[in-house]
């Protein structure tokens, strides 16, 4: 339901990316959708949110990986000097 004054698109983004970033997402799940006949808005609001929450997903994961692979040859620099 939307709440006057509530989370902007952007700002519900910002948000949950600051909620998973530094975690391993196994699953998510969006509830309240209530379909209207006449209207596909809202089925198109929670298909774009699943997909860019999917994208912001793969890509914190990505980072995650760059960084530990990073991490991991300044070690071995380390190591060898």
């Amino acid at each position: 339901t939307p709440e006057p004054g509530g989370l902007g698109w952007y700002d519900l983004l910002d948000l949950l990316e600051q909620v998973i970033s530094g975690r391993t997402v196994l699953g998510l799940d969006v509830v309240e959708l209530c379909p209207q006949p006449h209207s596909r808005s809202a089925d198109f609001v929670a298909a774009r949110l699943i997909y860019k929450l999917m994208g912001l997903i793969v890509k914190l994961s990505r980072n995650r990986e760059v960084d530990a692979t990073n991490h991991g040859k300044e070690e071995e620099q380390k190591g060898r000097s």
